[in-house]
């Protein structure tokens, strides 16, 4: 007997029951690694279909059928049955061969939640739009593409990690846990693991060491931010290699434009009041000072025939001497529109937090109609992400002399973006905020954005 007529038919004597523990191993393990198995098992699935419509036909043919016919009538009613009985087996075998097969030929996370625009691509080039809860992920790139988009994904060992706002991870299909992060905002909660197999995280400006900890982190082309809260995390700088372990309750940032000795600095309790510096805060949004955007309104003066060429430049020159350190972020297109986000944190450790009477405070102009979607992004007081909130502005709201507005928007009116979150995000860590205009024609520009009691 060849080694193919002897798997074959060990697959029919596991079917009739007759095997022992070692030899169902070994069935296993032969669906699993042998398509040509699978092959023979499928036909023989057919197979009792064919047999089944059979025993449907004389079943049909019962009242005209000669007495003789009885006996084989009755055997091949007999033999549907057992027929049907090793179809059930077959599917049962083939599910259990399935949910069996090696995680680690193409699974490392699974969604445990999403919201907002995202797109996976596997490393082997398919490109999923539509992804789901409960859906499994093998090595590949994960990009979130909107402001209000996030999702929470768990290993195998029970870590967790969720990415939000405009990010892009991509996972490595090592056994180790391996991801680079391009730019955007991970949070991770992360179990001890294994010696000499921490998880890694790399950024564009940074290495990141982890052995079991919970941690977030913030990417930009040119710097990389690391919060630890539990735990320790060890950051190298890829440009100079020098590193420094981050411990509990600290913060370190790594920029590529200062090359000096890396420092910790700790978090604090907390504050209640913020105040953008548009220049340095802006994570996404074009920065204009004020001498640009004068020099903007001179260009259009004059072409709409109010002032002379000679009085706009008369006029600029008298403005030069603005402070370059003011001026306004300009919302950048989107696939959802105008976008501007602003980090909340970017130049302090220290934790902003929400309080049930907290009010933003948001002045710009609109140069062109459009409703606005105001957002936030909390984390857990120290601890990982919390949840999105956010609140629509009508375009009637927001009109005023030239375009320009001042207004006031409670904390009481966000809403959380999925249900059975907690409808406020009061006691919360503040870690972003965000203006969407969902025309790309708005013209958007935001001029201040504040935190007050």
């Amino acid at each position: 007997m060849n080694e193919v007529t002897s798997h074959q038919e060990l697959l029919v004597r596991y079917l009739d029951g007759a095997l022992d523990a070692d030899e169902e191993a070994r069935v296993v393990d032969q669906l699993r690694d042998n398509s040509a198995a699978r092959v023979f098992l499928r036909e023989l699935a057919e197979q009792t279909v064919v047999v089944a419509d059979l025993t449907r036909i004389e079943r049909q043919l019962e009242r005209t059928a000669l007495p003789e016919r009885t006996t084989r009538r009755r055997l091949l009613l007999r033999w549907g049955a057992v027929c049907g009985a090793a179809a059930a087996t077959i599917v049962a075998v083939i599910v259990s061969v399935w949910s069996l097969r090696p995680r680690s030929e193409s699974e490392i996370v699974t969604i445990a939640g999403l919201n907002g625009a995202a797109k996976w691509t596997g490393d082997g080039g398919q490109v999923i739009h539509e992804l789901v809860a409960g859906g499994r992920l093998s090595g590949g790139t994960l990009e979130l593409l909107s402001a209000d988009s996030w999702v929470e994904m768990e290993f195998l060992d029970g870590s967790s990690m969720a990415l939000s706002g405009r990010s892009t991870v991509t996972i490595s299909e090592r056994q180790q846990k391996e991801l680079y992060l391009r730019y955007g905002s991970l949070s991770a909660s992360v179990r001890p693991q294994p010696p000499g197999h921490p998880m890694l995280v790399h950024t564009q400006v940074a290495d990141l060491e982890v052995l079991g900890t919970q941690f977030n982190v913030d990417a930009q082309a040119d710097k990389t931010k690391l919060t630890v809260n539990e735990g320790r995390v060890r950051l190298k700088r890829v440009t100079d290699g020098k590193e420094l372990h981050v411990p509990a309750d600290y913060q370190a940032v790594a920029s590529i434009g200062d090359q000096g000795g890396l420092t910790l600095s700790p978090r604090g309790e907390g504050v209640f009041t913020w105040q953008s510096d548009l220049k340095s805060d802006v994570v996404y949004g074009k920065w204009a000072p004020d001498l640009w955007n004068l020099g903007r309104q001179l260009k259009q003066a004059v072409a709409a025939g109010e002032m002379t060429r000679e009085d706009a430049v008369t006029a600029y020159k008298d403005a030069a001497t603005l402070d370059e350190e003011r001026g306004s972020i300009w919302a950048t297109p989107s696939v959802v529109g105008a976008l501007v986000v602003l980090s909340v944190s970017e130049n302090t450790a220290t934790p902003v937090v929400l309080a049930s009477i907290s009010t933003f405070r948001i002045q710009g102009r609109l140069h062109a109609p459009s409703d606005v979607v105001i957002g936030i992004t909390t984390h857990v007081r120290g601890g990982g992400f919390a949840g999105k909130y956010t609140v629509s502005i009508t375009a009637e709201a927001l009109r005023g002399d030239g375009g320009a507005f001042d207004i006031e928007v409670p904390l009481s009116e966000f809403r959380p973006d999925r249900r059975g979150a907690v409808r406020t995000p009061t006691r919360k860590e503040l870690t972003q905020w965000w203006c969407l205009a969902k025309s790309d024609q708005a013209k958007l520009e935001i001029t201040g954005v504040e935190l007050v009691e």
